[in-house]
This record gives structure tokens, sequence and C-alpha cells, in this order.
């Protein structure tokens, strides 16, 4: 039992799990993580549950410069031009000022599912386990716990987490973890470790209905995400 002499211990830090150090960065805001007697963990964020979710809400801003052409039998797309560097910049600054909860910029997050892609062809993964994977990530994303810092390994283990639930056997599991080491340059027990953690973030809350996964899916399968 804890006393008023023996107070909790707060760190700032991009993940946390007893046992691992924790990870400072006084240059950008993080999620605040309470670590008590026991052995415990909590991780915090925004009391963002399931039906909060929207899957299409983060893609929304790079949406909004398009215009769809409908015509029987045709659709088209035009898109306004700017230089790439001015796009970034752009869009980056509209994610910004749209989430401000969210400490990871539109580009950041665009390039961490095309590395989530590459993974899964790399290990023979099905698109429909991605989608899963970019539901458990943008899911978090939207608590506010991802951070430049952190993504990749949350990344990975989401991945983990989906390939694990979605019935994939040893062999393709060690594939996984080989294939997420190169990939995201961190070790085989960072990821293991932090399987807990994501599943308390995401309220122990793993099968997303279809609804959730079906425009991932899409986006995956006509390779625009």
């Amino acid at each position: 039992m804890q006393t008023s002499e023996t107070p909790t211990s707060h760190h700032v830090l991009n993940y946390s799990l007893t046992g691992l150090t924790p990870i400072r960065d006084d240059s950008e805001s993080r999620t605040e993580v309470t670590v008590g007697d026991g052995d415990s963990y909590q991780l915090e964020g925004d009391d963002t549950n399931r039906n909060d979710y929207d899957p299409m809400m983060l893609d929304e801003i790079a949406s909004a410069s398009r215009t769809i052409i409908r015509t029987n039998g045709f659709i088209g797309v035009t898109k306004r031009f700017a230089p790439p560097q001015v796009a970034k910049a752009t869009l980056n600054e509209t994610f910004a000022e749209k989430f401000p909860n969210i400490h990871l910029t539109y580009s950041k997050l665009r390039s961490i599912k095309r590395d989530l892609w590459l993974l899964a062809k790399e290990c023979g993964v099905d698109e429909y386990t991605l989608a899963h994977t970019f539901v458990y990530f943008e899911r978090i994303v939207c608590k506010g716990l991802i951070s430049k810092y952190n993504r990749k390994i949350v990344a990975g283990v989401a991945f983990l987490v989906a390939v694990k639930l979605n019935d994939y056997k040893k062999p393709v599991i060690v594939k996984v973890l080989e294939c997420a080491e190169e990939q995201f340059r961190i070790s085989r027990r960072e990821l293991l470790s932090f399987e807990l953690p994501l599943c308390s973030a995401l309220q122990f809350d793993l099968f997303p209905p279809a609804h959730h996964v079906e425009p991932h899916l899409r986006k995956i399968m006509f390779g625009v995400f």
C-alpha cells in the first residue's frame, strides 16, 4: 500500500512498461504514464473508444485538395498541383491544426503505413490483416499516444498483434519478428514486451468491426494510403 512518504513516480515518455527505461524528451508534449507499486503500469491518453473512431477521419485533409468526377462507367480524380515540398508542408500544417492532440505529422503517418505495407508483403501477410493493423495504429494515434519517437515500435507491435489474432502460424510470426526488427530497427525483445501495453491502450478491444476495417482495405487494394 502506498503512503504519502512513497510518492508514485511520474515520467514523461514515449512508451512504458515496468522494467524498460523511460525515454524523455522535453521538446515535444508526451503522454504521462503512472507506474506504481506491484509492477503495474497505466497508459493514459484521450478516452477514445471504438465508437469514437472514424477510419476516414485522418485522411480527410488529403481528400480536400481533390475533386472527384463521376459519370456513367467512369470515375476521375483531379488534384490541385503544388510542388512536393509545398504540398507536404501544407498537409502537415493542416493536419496539426485539425488534430492538435496528435503528436505526429501527417507525412510520418503515411510513411509508417507504407513501411507496414512493405512489411506485410515481405512476410506474406494478407491485406485484411494489414487493414486490421491500420485500425489498431490509428486508434492509438487518435488517443494522442504516438510521437515520432515511438511510432515504429507501436506500428511493429500493432502488426504483430494483428497477425496473431488472424490465426497465422508460428513460422509466419517468427518471420514477422525478424522482418520488423530489420524494418523498424527495434529489438525482438522490445516488440514482445510491448504487446500487453498496446492491448491495454486499446482497452483489449482487439476485433474491429467490418466498417472500421473495410475503408483501409479498399485503400490498400488500390495502393492509396
